[in-house]
């Protein structure tokens, strides 16, 4: 048991890690909450209308149908618990579509943006390689230079040439 609890807690931080590091990932499965909770308010707005109209009408047909109260009640509850369900049922299908749909969709947003942020990337590493490397030529000869000891103003004016070129 404790070997499987430090299985399950390395998965967990693998996890933790991979999602510090993969901001799209992150960015993906906000977007998709953020998909749902939307599809969940909408549903639920569109759900109660549905139900509404359809007890509403249910109530009417089994009204002029069926005389006895007691029957009726019967009929328009057991139709109730059925109507629910199946639009408890529909609901949860839509909203399972939603977030699988949501999620491959906000990859498929996202890739535009990802691929301009690598390019930048890519431009930046370059651009600081090659600022850097003039730099460092500069500050090595320099640093050599400063460290002879018949250092005179001549050759100090000649590494700076050198530096300038």
């Amino acid at each position: 048991m404790a070997n499987l609890y430090k299985q399950f807690a390395e998965s967990v931080t693998k996890w933790k890690i991979r999602l510090r590091r993969d901001e799209f990932f992150v960015t993906r499965v906000r977007l998709t909450v953020l998909y749902t909770i939307f599809s969940v308010v909408f549903l639920l707005a569109f759900s109660i209308v549905l139900y509404e109209s359809l007890i509403n009408r249910l109530s009417e047909s089994v009204g002029e149908t069926i005389l006895d109260s007691s029957v009726r009640m019967i009929v328009i509850s057991k139709a109730e618990i059925a109507i629910q369900n199946l639009i408890l049922l529909g609901d949860l299908a839509i909203l399972i579509m939603v977030v699988i749909v949501g999620f491959f969709l906000t990859k498929k947003t996202l890739a535009p943006i990802k691929k301009a942020m690598d390019k930048q990337n890519r431009f930046i590493a370059d651009a600081s390689h090659e600022l850097r490397t003039p730099l460092a030529v500069m500050k090595t000869g320099i640093e050599v230079h400063l460290r002879r000891k018949d250092l005179s103003v001549e050759n100090a004016r000649g590494v700076l040439a050198d530096t300038l070129k």
